[in-house]
């Protein structure tokens, strides 16, 4: 990977690692209507370590990949932010592929958490996951963020 490119790496994890900035990154990028519903005051860090891209991405993509893990309650239960930033100046059609594989790992690490503090399996909620991706293409993003809109039939019409 290029030096330029670990430099800015370092710089937004770093960055991003500082609860202050993240919540202030959080509360000028979220909509309201997803805003409203978040205490940015319980924000913490997860690790990441857990989510495993080698079985999603190429080599050359996860040399490019920067990823950040919030727990924050979303509507009075943990949820989570997952922030992926990229040194991708092009579209990608499989990124709400990619998202969904990433967060179905979240959701197996939050199930863990959970049997892990007594959970009975009965009571087990899966968490709201908030997928945002940094793109900086020189053109706007052309690709759909919507995970249904990879799906190449007429009659299946399920996103928004």
């Amino acid at each position: 990977m290029a030096t330029k490119n670990k430099i800015h790496d370092k710089y937004y994890r770093n960055t991003m690692s500082d609860l202050r900035i993240a919540r202030d990154f959080f509360d000028v990028h979220l909509p309201e209507k997803i805003k409203s519903q978040v205490d940015l005051n319980t924000l913490k860090i997860e690790k990441t370590d857990f989510i495993s891209p080698k079985n999603f991405v190429t080599d050359e993509q996860e040399e490019r990949r920067v990823d950040m893990l919030y727990s924050v309650d979303i509507a009075g239960k943990e949820g989570y932010f997952y922030n992926l930033c990229e040194q991708q100046s092009t579209a990608r059609r499989d990124m709400p592929l990619r998202l969904m594989r990433y967060m179905l790992e979240i959701i197996a690490y939050d199930v863990k958490k959970q049997k892990d503090k007594g959970v009975k399996e009965a009571d087990i909620v899966y968490p709201i996951i908030i997928p945002m991706v940094m793109y900086n293409g020189r053109v706007p993003y052309n690709c759909s963020t919507s995970f249904f809109d990879m799906y190449q039939s007429e009659d299946l019409s399920l996103s928004s």
